[in-house]
């Protein structure tokens, strides 16, 4: 058995959607805990959909493909180079809790006796065995279908219709995503990557399309 991989959109508070995609049920599982509070109890999005690789550690990173080239000091053609697959092997549990303990050593925000959300939920046993399939982990976490008492994840062979502005967002430049969240008043980090910004950008437009309550 392996890790399976899931993607979803994750709410990390109203105004500020990520979208996520390899993650493990454990992770799942951190994920649900850090942004319960800010998004009022559902940070999981209802798009969670199962995906059908698995998770691995990468040996060797892949080589892009580069192409051939004029040498100025030789005089000769460089031909072009392939791509080079990188060299994996499937995740292995103890590399699973390596990962995950490293990347999240935070608490759990808005908890006073939180320490580290890694060891509240699985402890600090270097033998601990983490869930690989994510039926293992919905039911806890509450995203079952009552009548099926199925984990509410779709299948990997299932398409999604997409959004028609994510997918037009995904489309553009990260300097044409800046321009755009500037644009909107939206706050922009040098860290953000395509995903956060695309989430931003979305979370605005939406609120701006929203009727006025009084």
């Amino acid at each position: 058995m392996s890790f399976q991989l899931a993607k979803f959109s994750l709410t990390l508070h109203p105004a500020s959607i990520q979208f996520m995609r390899d993650v493990t049920p454990p992770e799942l599982m951190i994920l649900q805990q850090l942004h319960f509070k800010e998004s009022s109890g559902s940070p999981i999005g209802a798009d969670l959909q199962l995906q059908s690789n698995t998770a691995v550690t990468v040996d060797v990173d892949e080589k892009p493909f580069e192409p051939e080239y004029f040498h100025s000091g030789t005089g000769k053609i460089v031909p072009a180079k392939p791509v080079i697959p990188a060299v994996t092997h499937t995740r292995t549990n103890r590399e699973e809790i390596a990962r995950l303990s490293k990347k999240y050593k935070c608490p759990v925000p808005h908890n006073p006796g939180s320490k580290n959300v890694f060891i509240e939920l699985f402890g600090s046993s270097p033998a601990v065995n983490l869930p690989q399939t994510f039926d293992e982990v919905l039911p806890s976490m509450n995203l079952i279908d009552e009548a099926t008492g199925k984990g509410l994840i779709l299948p990997a062979d299932v398409i999604v219709a997409a959004d028609p502005m994510v997918d037009d967002l995904t489309k553009l430049l990260r300097h044409e995503l800046v321009t755009k969240a500037a644009a909107l008043k939206l706050t922009v980090r040098q860290t953000d990557s395509k995903e956060m910004l695309i989430g931003k950008i979305v979370a605005a437009e939406k609120a701006k399309s929203e009727p006025a309550t009084v």
